[in-house]
């Protein structure tokens, strides 16, 4: 198995990236990228500050949305990791 390279970055908010690799919620790169049934991508960990914040409600659609029903986006991660290798 190949190891895993980490990869270093200062800040999300620096990182000049495509709009389809943003968290909806702040703009910033998303590092942990899930995708939510609406088709949303959100940064993990800025969803779940979100949802401790603002209850269950989608950031976008403001519909109910629960943490578990977001997915992983391992191709969305895939691209972003391409992207950030690249800078």
């Amino acid at each position: 198995k190949k190891a895993k390279g980490k990869i270093r970055i200062e800040s999300r908010s620096v990182v000049d990236c495509p709009d389809d690799m943003r968290c909806a919620i702040d703009g910033k790169v998303a590092i942990n990228p899930v995708r939510s049934p609406y088709g949303h991508l959100f940064e993990q960990k800025t969803l779940q500050r979100w949802m401790q914040n603002c209850g269950s409600v989608c950031p976008v659609t403001q519909q109910p949305l629960r943490l578990e029903e977001c997915q992983p986006d391992q191709e969305t991660k895939r691209q972003i990791i391409k992207f950030l290798k690249g800078q």
